[in-house]
């Protein structure tokens, strides 16, 4: 019989991380970046400011990803496709962003330059937001 070295287990808060080895074309953007974030009131500007390859128009709120034609783009929020150039989902109600520059999932086919998919917030954790104001 032989005896194992003891193993450390070292507790602290999860973190995104900046790249993901499964998946590398996305980008996530969690609820804490967006709150510390002083763009977070013009969400196409800040996406655009945060993720690498994608540009934002000019003149209006369109996204331009990595050279894309203006419309080769769509916003999903909760697993719902948003026609426009801005989703309108206010910053507060936002849990995570998920920005797609290539190599999209299957489940967003119709789309050639990137998807923006924003997930709001649930009762859970709008929840534990109300309770963690109050102490």
């Amino acid at each position: 019989n032989s005896v194992l070295d003891p193993v450390v287990v070292h507790a602290g808060p999860w973190a995104e991380p900046l790249i993901r080895a499964d998946d590398p074309s996305r980008m996530v953007i969690t609820a804490l970046q967006i709150k510390n974030n002083p763009l977070r009131k013009d969400p196409v500007k800040m996406i655009a400011e945060m993720t690498p390859g994608v540009t934002k128009a000019a003149n209006s709120d369109e996204l331009y990803f990595r050279g894309s034609r203006a419309g080769a783009m769509a916003y999903y929020v909760d697993g719902v496709k948003v026609t426009g150039t801005n989703p309108g989902v206010s910053p507060d109600a936002i849990s995570r962003v998920s920005v797609y520059t290539g190599g999209l999932p299957a489940c967003y086919g119709d789309v050639t330059g990137g998807v923006v998919a924003i997930e709001t917030k649930s009762y859970f954790e709008l929840y534990q937001q109300r309770n963690a104001a109050n102490r």
